[in-house]
């Protein structure tokens, strides 16, 4: 599962892209990794910089 800003939002896909929707400017993103824990990534979010909606890539810790 996916948690962005301590709310339930979020996919992870093929090859460990996530989709994510409602950002912040200041973002914190939570992934669960079932068996293998759970990793985070802290990133900031301009709208007004970023005309696509592919960000990255973040490695999660």
């Amino acid at each position: 599962s996916v948690q962005i800003n301590g709310q339930q939002d979020g996919v992870v896909g093929y090859d460990g892209e996530v989709f994510i929707s409602n950002l912040l400017k200041q973002n914190k993103l939570v992934v669960d990794l079932l068996d293998h824990g759970s990793c985070q990534v802290d990133f900031t979010y301009n709208s007004n910089q970023y005309s696509t909606k592919k960000l990255g890539p973040y490695v999660c810790h």
